[in-house]
């Protein structure tokens, strides 16, 4: 009798909520995260399998088969679909943090504004930042680390399109760092 086939893939996949799930299928079958339709092909095979609870009667046989029909069996590519799938898996958890954050979205923007020195956008992305500070009402460690880098990111800022003026926001900087590092 054979064991029944399990896998980090299909472990994983038992920990997300239906609502997940279905989320997860939008996610891989965008084009912009996943170029391969085996691996929305291969999660619907489980997706099918946990709904009804039969995971133990799957076999790597039958996946493949159901898959990629007579072709023989090739254990490289299996993992390989599966290496992939997990993958896009831990990608789809990290996007859905990064979508409930408001500090990341605001953090990235500033980042990817700096380094491509979009100034058009500055003003923008500051009046984001700033709207953000006076609805944030917890201020603990994590808060006032946060304020640092948008602080640090607003001097870069800065720096790139006021450097005649000597303009700069030192002091909110060493606030914030004051502040975080005074709660250690």
């Amino acid at each position: 009798m054979k064991k029944p086939y399990k896998n980090k893939l299909l472990s994983a996949l038992l920990f997300f909520s239906v609502y997940e799930l279905n989320r997860f299928r939008k996610f891989i079958t965008s084009p912009y995260f996943n170029e391969q339709e085996v691996l929305v092909q291969l999660f619907d095979l489980y997706k099918n399998y946990l709904k009804k609870s039969q995971t133990k009667t799957l076999s790597k046989e039958k996946v493949w088969q159901t898959l990629c029909g007579t072709q023989t069996y090739n254990d490289i590519k299996f993992r390989r679909y599966h290496s992939d799938l997990l993958q896009l898996a831990e990608d789809f958890l990290t996007q859905q943090h990064y979508e409930k954050s408001r500090f990341y979205r605001i953090n990235f923007l500033f980042q990817a504004l700096n380094e491509q020195k979009i100034s058009v956008l500055y003003q923008t992305a500051l009046e984001q930042v700033r709207r953000w500070q006076t609805d944030s009402v917890h201020r603990d460690n994590r808060h006032f680390l946060e304020q640092f880098e948008l602080e640090s990111h607003i001097n870069t800022m800065m720096e790139h399109t006021v450097a005649r003026s000597g303009e700069h926001n030192i002091a909110a900087v060493m606030k914030y760092l004051d502040a975080f590092l005074s709660r250690l």
